[in-house]
């Protein structure tokens, strides 16, 4: 009893504590619950949306927050990446100048390129020959919405884990707004007596967007404040530029492995397939849950120990971060392969069924992901950002030749296998440069050596 008790002491003791450690099993704590939390309430909003939409609807509204998805990576220009980087590295030096100047910069850059890609992408919509009906027309014109207030709202959560508020940041987002979204979707259908259309669905969305927008906009003004920022402002607006088209290109990259599927399932097939085909990419999203909710807090830690010569502790993190997310991953591929049919047919109702089959065949490839372990992060925060460039691109070339063949001839399982084949693909690209680079392989299935 008495050990236990001091255990648990130690275990507070250091969780309070301002240690590295300290920092990083709160930030993963947090972060696990809030991803936990998330995912919780994106699949609750997702049996809404497929039980109200039904699956041509639900494709629509699919293919609407693709399109988002895509637009937003030139929209933030790799920004959301590059200010808690460089808001934390000003923290250290105490040039808050330079926070303040960037910013302005950034709200500044975000303005513009969320001008310009939404006029171009309206005026494609409405103008040039896409054959598409005027549902699907008015929904995507509603989606250009919502990919602008996106991009503010990703810039404000960027700039609140740069002051390394990381658990904080999170929660407007990946909390917030599909609480008020879920409210808001669940109220319309009942209220309408169980008619909802893509169109409203998507208002619906950008409406939660820009009430968390509001808050993070308050939030963030406190913490400028707490930190005592001065209204003078230093620019070195070539330099983040400079550093900034690394991140918006691995982003892109990034959206493009994630969406190509669905946006070719859509410019292939029809919305009903495409509907049928989002039910199994969200249930597939639960296999690398653990690993990508700890990888939002490691990153500083790694970038941290690399700076310190620490190849030890390093290879040590990211392969206990390996193994807990190939065991988490490999319990939802078990599930899924032995009551999956059920439970799509008693969530999502019998239309659904036949997502089960590539849903398994997604959920493979993100067992492997997960067990495979944090690759592209330990390149990115080790300084090996064009290793996981390179990755991310061969990646995407594959995954897009897969797609254009694959589609045509098997439909949702094309998509599938595509998906599941171009992401083992990048993994162990990935790997192979973090082992020729660093001399480890943070794999799930090797035993880290504690």
């Amino acid at each position: 009893m008495r050990m236990a008790r001091t255990n648990l002491v130690n275990m507070l003791g250091m969780l309070r504590g301002p240690g590295t450690r300290a920092h990083l099993v709160r930030g993963a704590g947090g972060s696990i619950v809030v991803a936990g939390g998330a995912r919780v309430l994106s699949l609750a909003t997702s049996i809404i949306l497929a039980r109200a939409l039904a699956p041509s609807g639900y494709g629509v509204y699919a293919f609407a927050l693709a399109l988002v998805g895509l637009l937003q990576v030139p929209a933030q220009f790799g920004l959301d990446q590059l200010l808690p980087r460089e808001i934390a590295a000003n923290e250290a030096i105490r040039r808050w100048d330079l926070t303040r100047g960037l910013l302005r910069r950034a709200t500044q850059l975000v303005s513009l390129s969320t001008t310009a890609i939404a006029f171009v992408t309206l005026v494609v919509l409405w103008t040039a020959p896409l054959h598409l009906n005027r549902e699907s027309l008015l929904t995507l014109s509603v989606a250009v919405g919502l990919m602008a207030v996106n991009a503010y709202a990703t810039l404000a959560s960027a700039t609140l884990a740069g002051f390394r508020r990381v658990v904080i940041a999170q929660i407007p987002m990946q909390i917030g707004r599909p609480v008020v979204f879920l409210a808001t979707v669940a109220s319309i259908w009942l209220l309408a007596e169980r008619r909802l259309d893509p169109v409203t669905a998507v208002a619906a969305n950008m409406a939660a967007t820009a009430i968390m927008l509001v808050i993070l906009f308050f939030l963030v003004r406190s913490v400028l404040r707490r930190h005592a920022v001065p209204r003078t402002a230093w620019f070195e607006t070539r330099r983040w530029l400079g550093s900034a088209l690394p991140f918006s290109m691995m982003a892109g990259l990034g959206i493009i492995n994630a969406q190509t599927d669905i946006l070719m399932l859509g410019l292939i097939t029809t919305s009903h397939d495409v509907g049928i085909y989002r039910v199994a990419v969200a249930g597939a999203g639960l296999v690398p849950m653990f690993l990508m909710a700890v990888n939002n807090a490691i990153g500083p830690t790694l970038a941290k120990l690399n700076s310190e010569g620490d190849r030890g502790k390093l290879a040590l993190i990211a392969r206990l971060t390996a193994l807990s997310g190939l065991v988490t991953g490999l319990i939802v591929l078990v599930i899924f392969s032995v009551w999956g049919a059920s439970l799509i047919r008693n969530v999502y109702g019998g239309a659904y069924l036949v997502a089960w089959t590539p849903l398994m065949v997604l959920s493979l490839g993100q067992a492997i992901n997960a067990g495979m372990g944090p690759v592209g992060l330990v390149l990115n925060m080790t300084g090996y950002e064009k290793d996981a460039l390179f990755g991310l691109g061969a990646a995407a070339l594959v995954n897009i030749a897969l797609n254009a063949g694959l589609i045509p001839l098997m439909g949702t399982m094309g998509a599938a296998t595509a998906t599941a084949v171009s992401t083992v693909v990048w993994n162990v690209l990935m790997a192979s440069r973090v082992k020729r680079r660093l001399g480890f392989i943070p794999l799930g299935f090797v035993r880290p050596q504690v």
